[in-house]
């Protein structure tokens, strides 16, 4: 039986904070797997199936930290490893399954809950005009209670994630027994991923504000010209999503550490017969 550590309340903060500090060490490969998945995101039909798969594409990811957590410079092109390496896509599946089905779930509910509410608004839009307040006040009314269910079922997948696929990726565990694993040790370290969450708000907070003035003129001047305020657009959205996802990935690798540690060696038994 797979044992986890539990961990003070404070390392949630820390997975942050030693992630990135572990990448300051040539960090340009990983930062390369994060654009190449940055723009793999914003585009159309590729960033739809980049979306569906991404549990795979942040084990390649973590392929990349690893390499490097081993002293070596790891290349942008293992972003693909949870596709290449052998054996590791059929136990990253059943995680990507797991986060469709909530997906699925999650917009079921939704329409269920808001359905009619929601197509009004969209005939609205579409027609070129503006929802009313009443129509408005309508539909976050209906989505009040569903949205109040489902968010922290959210975040605590997402918090399964988070270590489900280290587990997969990186130490060969099934992907079913991944993702119970990831949900005891969530739960045992409740405080961590709570103050971690608190963290992640804080960080995106001052992402947004970074990127506020960027938008703010990507913006008139897709006003004045739309066609190269689109071409500015692009690669803002692509490295906002690149940083996000690197920032993630290299949380995730931290935590997965912390709270699955690698087992040390045994000494050779040469060595342990002379002393």
């Amino acid at each position: 039986m797979t044992t986890f550590r539990t961990v003070a309340a404070s390392r949630g903060a820390a997975w942050i904070v030693e992630g990135v500090a572990g990448l300051r060490r040539e960090p340009g490969a990983y930062v390369g797997a994060c654009l190449v998945l940055g723009f793999a995101s914003t585009l159309p039909v590729l960033g739809l199936l980049a979306g569906l798969m991404m549990p795979v594409f942040y084990a390649g990811l973590l392929s990349l930290l690893r390499t490097r957590a081993e002293g070596g410079r790891g290349r942008a092109a293992q972003v693909f490893d949870g596709f290449t390496v052998p054996g590791a896509l059929p136990r990253l599946l059943p995680i990507v399954s797991f986060n469709v089905l909530f997906a699925l779930l999650a917009v079921a509910v939704i329409s269920m809950a808001a359905g009619p509410s929601l197509a009004a608004v969209a005939e609205t839009a579409q027609a070129g005009g503006q929802p009313s307040p009443a129509q408005v006040m309508e539909l976050l009314g209906k989505l009040a209670m569903p949205l109040l269910i489902l968010a922290p079922v959210g975040i605590f997948v997402g918090w399964m994630q988070m270590l489900a696929i280290p587990r997969a990726m990186l130490d060969g565990v099934p992907g079913g027994s991944a993702l119970r694993e990831a949900a005891a040790a969530v739960w045992a370290n409740f405080g961590a991923f709570l103050v971690n969450l608190a963290c992640l708000l804080a960080v995106g907070l001052g992402l947004v504000l970074v990127l506020a003035v960027p938008m703010i003129v990507v913006g008139v001047v897709q006003r004045a010209a739309p066609g190269l305020g689109m071409l500015l657009q692009v690669p803002l959205m692509a490295a906002l999503t690149a940083a996000v996802q690197g920032l993630y990935g290299a949380m995730m690798f931290q935590a997965a550490r912390d709270l699955f540690p690698v087992a040390e060696a045994p000494p050779p038994l040469l060595d342990a017969i002379e002393a």
